[in-house]
């Protein structure tokens, strides 16, 4: 259902396009969203951030077009082996994993291996201080998804994440293995 901002005049889905979370000069901003339509699109990416904001949230709800597979996300368009460290923790009500990479090429979340059924997987990615030139960015996320295939339960990730660069995060990139489903949405928001 399309929502309009009072302050600003914009339609979106989200509640807080154009508007503040929180009263006073603080809150929360709708910056870009995509919705899908089309079952082709392998990658979604949200250019020329503003550097405005104190951090960014992204918001994901995809699944896979047809297949199991995962969602990367870049950060400047970087794809190096030595980019990235994570610690993650995942699993179901079956098992628990958990994992560290001090040379990850990429921020991931694996929730479209459990998430090609009837239901969307979901992600929320917060990205600290994304604007500093100063220091390594620092990222947080968590994901997970049902099943209604009859394979296996539910299934949840939580991830931290170290970005090695002193630049400014200006894109971020999300790319699926082979392509996302029509109605994936993924929506990026700054805090003030």
């Amino acid at each position: 259902m399309p929502i309009s901002s009072l302050k600003t005049g914009s339609t979106s889905r989200s509640a807080l396009t154009g508007n503040s979370a929180v009263g006073g000069s603080s809150g929360y901003y709708a910056i870009a969203s995509n919705t899908l339509a089309n079952s082709s699109t392998t990658t979604v990416s949200f250019t020329s951030i503003p550097s405005t904001y104190k951090s960014l949230e992204l918001r994901c709800t995809w699944k896979p077009a047809s297949n199991e597979q995962a969602l990367a996300v870049y950060l400047n368009n970087v794809a190096t082996g030595t980019s990235y460290s994570a610690h993650s923790f995942y699993g179901s009500t079956s098992q628990v994993t958990t994992n560290y990479n001090s040379a990850a090429n990429k921020a991931y979340s694996d929730t479209g291996n459990y998430a090609f059924s009837a239901n969307f997987g979901w992600s929320i990615w917060s990205f600290e201080d994304y604007a500093s030139t100063s220091k390594n960015k620092t990222c947080h996320f968590i994901a997970g998804t049902g099943h209604s295939n009859g394979s296996a339960t539910d299934y949840i990730f939580w991830s931290s994440l170290d970005y090695r660069s002193l630049t400014a995060v200006t894109r971020i990139d999300l790319a699926a293995s082979l392509s996302f489903a029509i109605g994936s949405t993924f929506a990026l928001y700054g805090i003030e």
